[in-house]
Parts: C-alpha cells; structure tokens; sequence
C-alpha cells in the first residue's frame, strides 16, 4: 500500500471507531437516565443487589464449567458420568 493510502485508511478507522463510541456512549446515558439507572443509583439495594445476582450467576458457570473441565481430563473421576446433561440447569441459571 502506498502510504496516503494508508492514511486515507486510518482516516477511515477514526470515524468508524468514533461513531461505536458516540453509539456506545449515548446507549449509556440513555441506561442512566432511566428509571433502573435511577433505582440501582438512589436506593440502597439497588447496586449491590445486582451485584449479588451478578456474583452467583458467574459462580455457577465457572464452578460447572471447572467440573466438567476436570472431568474431561478425568481428575475428578468421582464425578465421571457418560454426558454432561446433568449440569446443564446450572448453565441455565448462570
């Protein structure tokens, strides 16, 4: 590539990446503005609550994903079962 092509390129590249961040940014002012932006920043149990909630859903799918990871390289052969269907709910609720 000739180098006022490459120019012309990273020209290219800055607007396409500001115009996802102008996107991005006015989606978060939106989510702010709203009435759970309201509720999770003025009340007392909003944030940590969606915390918690947050905390267990990715408790449950990185211990399951361990289990079935250690009974694939069988390390736990305790826990061998020939599928991994039963773990499956727990993918679900994570």
């Amino acid at each position: 590539m000739t180098p006022w092509r490459i120019e012309r390129v990273r020209q290219l590249d800055s607007v396409v990446l500001s115009n996802i961040y102008c996107f991005h940014m006015d989606f978060l002012l939106r989510l702010e503005q709203s009435g759970i932006g309201t509720w999770v920043n003025q009340s007392d149990t909003g944030y940590p609550g969606i915390l918690l909630v947050h905390t267990i859903g990715m408790t449950l799918l990185a211990g399951t994903s361990v289990v079935i990871g250690l009974r694939i390289l069988v390390l736990l052969p305790r826990y061998a079962s020939p599928s991994c269907e039963d773990f499956s709910p727990y993918y679900g609720l994570g």
